[in-house]
């Protein structure tokens, strides 16, 4: 999408499928894309006032930066002068295995699980180039078909469901547009931080892809499209078992469950149950 053509009617074909929504959110950090995606929603409900659902700004305050007070006071300016309603949460950031910024996801997801009621959307930001750096973050992990899958566009949220509209939009066009409308956000200095995996791959690898293949964001969209596909057949094939009880209510699955299939759909009917319990996934099986 050339950059200079992003405006809110980039977004008909998501939003005008739901507005029967009870309430629209948006996961608000006050960064360049939250906040370029809250305007742009502003924008598309002043031009459809009978069609649009309420509209109101999530912001999760982690405490994990020395200006994380800062930014929540800038989201309630930006919010008070848009007209926006603006919900405000304390996250409880706790230690884990998978470092602090997994902690710190998933404090979030935890809050917009509880805040999410039926028939409310939670849109948040992530576009593109997000998208990409995800597929590749995946990739070194080694995931197979449901991680290299990337983000989907979509999916179930608390009682409603998480809606990414600008997935297929790369973050320079989202730059062209704050900077059209001269739109103020807040800058994280830990994106500068190359010791993390994704920055790394943001300032050093993925530089070096674009140089040799232009227009890799979308060929590696395309792939992750197909492993999303190819993981959707793969779970009608291979559904999750029922699951059973121990004595002392422990959940599992019936072995003979297992013992009927070959080791590698075993595998995979282990995991896909794994994941419907939203249980630990091991690395390897």
């Amino acid at each position: 999408m050339p950059e200079l053509l992003l405006n809110h009617s980039s977004l008909n074909d998501a939003l005008a499928a739901n507005t029967a929504a009870k309430r629209w959110c948006v996961a608000l950090s006050g960064g360049p894309d939250s906040t370029v995606l809250l305007h742009l929603l502003c924008e598309w409900r002043a031009e459809h006032p009978s069609e649009a659902p309420a509209l109101l700004a999530i912001h999760i305050n982690h405490h994990m930066q020395a200006d994380a007070d800062s930014w929540q006071a800038h989201c309630e300016t930006l919010c008070s002068s848009w007209n926006v309603p603006l919900i405000v949460r304390d996250a409880l950031v706790q230690g884990s295995g998978q470092g602090e910024e997994a902690a710190a996801r998933q404090a979030r997801y935890q809050l917009f699980e509880v805040e999410i009621g039926a028939g409310d959307i939670l849109f948040m930001g992530h576009h593109l180039d997000d998208q990409v750096e995800t597929y590749f973050l995946r990739l070194m992990r080694g995931s197979g078909l449901s991680g290299l899958s990337a983000m989907p566009a979509q999916r179930a949220l608390g009682g409603g469901q998480l809606i990414r509209p600008l997935l297929k939009i790369e973050r320079s066009a989202l730059a062209a547009y704050a900077s059209a409308h001269q739109l103020q956000s807040i800058q994280d200095p830990s994106n500068l931080d190359t010791s993390l995996d994704r920055n790394y791959l943001r300032q050093e690898v993925l530089p070096l892809l674009a140089r040799r293949w232009s227009g890799y964001r979308q060929t590696v969209a395309r792939a992750a499209e197909h492993a999303a596909v190819s993981q959707a057949v793969v779970n009608e094939c291979l559904p999750a078992p029922g699951t059973v009880r121990s004595a002392l209510g422990d959940p599992g699955i019936e072995q003979r469950v297992l013992n009927a299939l070959s080791p590698e759909a075993a595998m995979i009917t282990l995991r896909n149950w794994l994941r419907s319990g939203a249980l630990p996934m091991p690395d390897q099986l």
